[in-house]
């Protein structure tokens, strides 16, 4: 089991977008892109009139001229939804990292923006890219303690028992930092609590390891508790708690 990792990081971002219309955008306008200082404009609405004005100009809506961050992470970390609307009717590929190292939607997910992380899913950001650190944004949700952003991916149908490279799960994520708030979450979204990562440990064996004994008093409790997940049914008890299995 690898150590804890930080609650907090730079997110990753990717590229996404409509068919057809970032090579119409690139050969439109290569290079021409947007003034940074747009994107900290406090009065949103004179930026969303100004930011139109631009994109139907021909600015580039993948580009910003004073940096080689995209502006749709630009848009996303102002949480300024309106402007990522327009970049991406305009073009922009919401996958596009540049120079950051998350995407937009790792960005979302970062800054705990549940209707940021909606819109960005809404328009094909991909979940297993939004950062490097971890394959799963669930589990970089879990990470960061944005329970928020936690549920916007679960209402995604992103899968809540999914794993990254070393076979964790969200929940052993949570079950690392001792976090019952977000342990409650994915439970109610079916979350197995008998999975094991690569090197055989549990999310009750992460709490252990970990040293919190509070959750680990409550889960031990909450694992005879777990209701009917979406994907699971319990049939009953064995060793410390249900055993799942899939529906069928």
């Amino acid at each position: 089991m690898e150590g804890a990792t930080s609650r907090q990081g730079t997110p990753v971002p990717r590229a996404h977008g409509e068919p057809g219309f970032e090579r119409r955008a690139a050969r439109r306008h290569p290079g021409v892109g947007l003034p940074e200082a747009l994107f900290q404009e406090l009065d949103r609405d004179k930026a969303t009139a100004t930011l139109a004005q631009l994109l139907r100009a021909g600015r580039d809506p993948n580009c910003t001229i004073d940096s080689n961050v995209p502006p749709i992470i630009h848009a996303i970390k102002e949480d300024w939804t309106e402007g990522a609307a327009l970049l991406v009717h305009f073009g922009a590929m919401v996958d596009n990292r540049g120079a950051s190292d998350s995407t937009a939607l790792g960005h979302a997910i970062e800054n705990d923006w549940r209707g940021s992380t909606t819109f960005l899913l809404q328009h094909g950001a991909d979940p297993r890219k939004a950062t490097p650190e971890y394959e799963s944004s669930l589990s970089f949700a879990v990470d960061r303690g944005s329970i928020r952003a936690l549920r916007a991916l679960l209402e995604f149908d992103i899968p809540v028992n999914e794993t990254d490279g070393q076979g964790r799960t969200a929940l052993m994520v949570a079950a690392q930092w001792g976090d019952r708030d977000v342990a409650e979450e994915l439970l109610r979204a079916g979350a197995l609590t008998e999975l094991k990562d690569r090197a055989g440990d549990n999310a009750r064996d992460y709490a252990e390891q970990y040293g919190h004994k509070e959750f680990l008093a409550w889960f031990t409790r909450r694992m005879f508790a777990v209701p009917h997940g979406p994907e699971t049914k319990l049939l009953g008890v064995q060793g410390r708690g249900w055993t799942p299995t899939p529906r069928g």
